[in-house]
């Protein structure tokens, strides 16, 4: 249907533009791979080209960018170099009721990136990306409004010991506003997730399930399918205390069912019984929530969060506790300074596993020194602590970024 509108004759571009730029980082890093092991320590070096498409109507727009990360790295042979991609195509059309938006994106990046989402931290390898995401929004009045969502998510990893699966979450969010200054939401969620298909070798007396109880007795095999889906509704609100001042809360309440299907060889149920496929399924629930709250100054905005939200990743589907704090603030009309700081308590759903926590503080500086370079340099200290180990997980990585955007070309008719 979208593809159909943009290419009618009612709809064409007043704008087009085109935006180029590139950067050069340098970054030193103590613990790149982030590991407890002993390890050395890391010079990268980044060379990322980059371009942004772009053309608008006053009542639609297709735009997209393009990105390319060159890395070399230096000191660690374990750490081989590589290309980051990533690549983003959005399309909106709106009419006097209806709004609708697809987002397509691809990246090729690394597992460090998922931590920022997460909390967990995984054996550092390359990671593939592919994403999907319409939706409509409609006015009802004109004080409320429904929106209609749906994310998809393919996800590959190049490590062995990392499951690839696919993400799929549908959903549905009433708007009201009360007043100019509050607004209050209702939203409803499904999500499915599904790994990829994990095969094992058993040799002797292995325990395969406790609930069923199956075990082995023998050489065989044991494939496994892991899947899960979570049910997830939410109340909000939104509050502007003032002009500088405001706020937003949602509470929720999520349910969530994991099954394992296995296929198996030389399994037995505990009185005996050969058997060759079988289901363990798990059940639980918990709470959601979401908090912000954001205050501006004359030269300066403080912002903070706290989040409660389930995510999958590519050791199984976690629940993280988020909390954070931003702080930007300009120190003369061409130096800015900011800092970033956040803590992550991560607990697996369906897994017996241990918790853990991670933290990151991120103060930085953005010097624009003319009208299209800019040099940001920065500190970066992340750590991490798991319950089943006592040993902590530290990094420290200092950078400098120079970065050149050209002028943005603009084609109008």
């Amino acid at each position: 249907m979208l593809l159909s509108i943009f290419s009618s004759g009612a709809v064409v571009a007043a704008e087009w533009s085109i935006e180029p730029s590139i950067s050069l980082r340098e970054e030193y890093n103590d613990n790149i791979r982030f590991t407890a092991s002993p390890h050395p320590s890391v010079w990268q070096s980044r060379l990322t080209p980059s371009v942004k498409l772009s053309s608008a109507t006053e009542v639609s727009e297709v735009s997209g960018s393009a990105q390319m990360s060159i890395n070399q790295y230096a000191g660690d042979p374990q750490v081989e170099n590589r290309n980051d991609l990533f690549f983003t195509l959005l399309t909106r059309f709106r009419s006097e009721l209806n709004a609708w938006a697809m987002n397509a994106s691809y990246k090729q990046d690394s597992t460090a990136e998922e931590r920022n989402t997460t909390g967990v931290v995984q054996v550092r390898t390359q990671r593939s990306v592919l994403g999907l995401s319409p939706s409509w929004t409609r006015t009802l009045t004109e004080r409320s409004s429904v929106k209609l969502d749906y994310n998809f998510q393919d996800v590959k990893y190049g490590q062995i010991n990392l499951n690839d699966y696919t993400y799929q979450q549908v959903g549905g969010t009433l708007s009201y506003q009360l007043s100019e200054r509050d607004q209050v939401t209702v939203s409803a969620n499904y999500s499915a997730l599904k790994y990829a298909p994990t095969s094992r070798l058993l040799t002797g007396v292995t325990i395969i399930s406790i609930d069923p109880g199956i075990i082995s007795l023998g050489s065989g095999t044991d494939a496994s399918l892991n899947e899960s889906s979570t049910r997830n509704i939410q109340v909000g609100a939104t509050h502007q205390f003032s002009e500088t001042l405001n706020g937003s809360l949602s509470v929720g309440r999520r349910s969530t069912v994991s099954s394992v299907n296995h296929t198996c060889t030389s399994c037995y149920t505990i009185v005996g019984t050969p058997i060759s496929t079988f289901t363990s399924e798990t059940s639980g629930s918990g709470s959601s929530f979401s908090a912000t709250l954001e205050k501006t100054f004359d030269a300066a905005t403080v912002s903070g969060f706290a989040s409660r939200e389930t995510n999958p990743s590519g050791s199984g589907l976690v629940e993280t506790d988020r909390v954070g704090v931003s702080l930007n603030k300009s120190l003369t009309e061409k130096l800015t300074a900011a800092v970033d700081v956040a803590s992550y308590h991560t607990k697996y759903i369906s897994l017996a596993s241990p918790s853990s926590r991670y933290y990151t503080f991120d103060p930085r500086l953005n010097w624009r020194f003319t009208e299209w370079w800019t040099l940001d340099a920065g500190y970066r200290y992340q750590r991490y602590e798991s319950e089943a180990v006592a040993n902590t997980t530290t990094s420290n990585a200092v950078y400098l970024n120079l970065a050149y955007n050209w002028p943005k070309m603009a084609v109008s008719r």
